[in-house]
């Protein structure tokens, strides 16, 4: 598996046009300030404003289908990142998974 660095490069280049699906599972931060543990679908249609830095991502996101106006502004740290899958649909299973950080998921349930 590559290191997350990598993966959040290729995935600057695969959100500028072309048709790639990226989900990841990770503790966002809101505009608002408050944090969710979640799952976000990223895609030239439904992610916008990206702004990758060095350590984290920024991005406008379209969190309902249903209202495409609303969106959301969210800070993903890539230390908090759990799982990042990768495909050409909206459709992912375990075999799509690019990146795993299991400690994520196990900080965050310490946390529940």
């Amino acid at each position: 598996m590559a290191d997350i660095q990598t993966i959040m490069q290729q995935m600057k280049i695969d959100l500028d046009g072309s048709g790639v699906h990226y989900f990841i599972v990770g503790q966002y931060m809101l505009d608002n300030g408050d944090e969710i543990f979640s799952s976000i679908h990223f895609h030239k249609d439904s992610a916008f404003n990206l702004v990758f830095e060095n350590n984290r991502l920024s991005a406008d996101v379209m969190l309902n289908k249903q209202r495409p106006d609303d969106l959301f502004r969210i800070e993903l740290h890539y230390s908090n990142i759990w799982t990042v899958a990768k495909g050409d649909s909206t459709f992912f299973t375990g075999k799509n998974n690019i990146y795993t950080n299991p400690d994520v998921l196990k900080s965050n349930l310490n946390q529940v």
